[in-house]
């Protein structure tokens, strides 16, 4: 049977605050062969993002934390949602990079496939940053009190 039989499927509320088209889930129901209905992930308002899910203390995911901290640096600090799933992405797009770029250097060339994926990455990576802006945030101007404080004179 295929798992969107009619009789071996049941819709069920996900949030108990506004069961929605937008917040329902298809759950199958167990078959006679299996004693557990299958699981499934709901994308909802209230689900979380998915972060790095590797270990931070890889070399992938040191330069994945690495690489996030510097871009959210080079915007000034503070990204707003837009400008922070451009960073994720972006940083993503990087450790795949990276593990082509180790793949190419260990066998000495990549295969033409791989190569032309790797060059998609590249253009869509250099179209993320354009997206995300070339120029960084603006040098923090001094203020006048810190002004006065450099031009008087010091005992």
């Amino acid at each position: 049977m295929s798992d969107t039989d009619p009789a071996m499927v049941k819709t069920e509320a996900v949030s108990p605050r506004q069961p929605t088209a937008t917040t329902r889930r298809i759950v199958a129901k167990a078959s006679p062969s299996t004693t557990h209905p299958k699981r499934t992930r709901v994308i909802d308002p209230q689900t979380r993002p998915i972060q790095w899910a590797g270990k931070r203390n890889t070399r992938l995911g040191y330069l994945y934390t690495a690489l996030r901290a510097e871009l959210v640096k080079h915007i000034g600090g503070a990204p707003n949602a837009a400008q922070r799933a451009l960073i994720d992405r972006i940083a993503m797009v990087q450790v795949r990079m990276a593990i082509m770029d180790e793949k190419m250097f260990r066998d000495g060339d990549l295969s033409e496939h791989a190569g032309r994926e790797y060059l998609a990455w590249a253009n869509s990576m250099s179209r993320m940053l354009q997206a995300l802006g070339l120029d960084g945030a603006p040098a923090p101007q001094p203020t006048l009190a810190d002004y006065l404080a450099s031009k008087s004179p010091k005992p």
